[in-house]
């Protein structure tokens, strides 16, 4: 007889960790379970017959998701299956994977605030702009402004990006 052993949880980390319908969300304070808890929620909805790449955990930061990871890895080899990323990696994850739905190529790029200050550099230098007439840190700031307002009117309309 083959038998399954789950980890002693409180009562509230037990109802999580029974609840196979859907999404949830857990929120807690530091040191309360949380992994712990979605670990073992994870374990069980793969005891019941699921594929580990049909489940997915999305953590705020790198450092848990990596402890997740390494969590799952250690309790079941297939566990290492899981789809687990950070809110920002899972969006990332789905435009590669179907972004051309609205125009976007799978190898885009993520620039952050030193990739534009270098590209900015270069953009000057090509030109001959001189950096005290348009400081990079207030033209990164102005862009930023754009973008938002270029966001909020595509947000507030009904079209698709071509």
């Amino acid at each position: 007889m083959n038998m399954v052993m789950y980890m002693v949880l409180d009562k509230y980390q037990e109802e999580i960790a029974n609840d196979f319908e859907g999404k949830i969300a857990v929120v807690a304070g530091p040191g309360s379970g949380k992994t712990r808890t979605l670990i073992e929620r994870t374990e069980r909805i793969y005891n019941t017959g699921k594929k580990p790449q049909s489940i997915l955990l999305i953590s705020y930061t790198n450092k848990v998701r990596s402890e997740i990871k390494k969590r799952l890895r250690e309790k079941k080899e297939e566990l290492e299956m899981v789809n687990v990323h950070t809110f920002h990696s899972f969006g990332v994850y789905l435009l590669r994977m179907h972004g051309s739905l609205i125009g976007i190529n799978r190898n885009f790029e993520i620039i952050d605030d030193e990739d534009g200050k270098s590209i900015l550099n270069k953009i000057y230098t090509e030109l001959n702009i001189i950096k005290s007439d348009f400081p990079i840190k207030k033209t990164l700031k102005e862009m930023s402004k754009i973008y938002s307002k270029y966001r909020e009117q595509f947000e507030n309309s009904n079209e698709f990006v071509k």
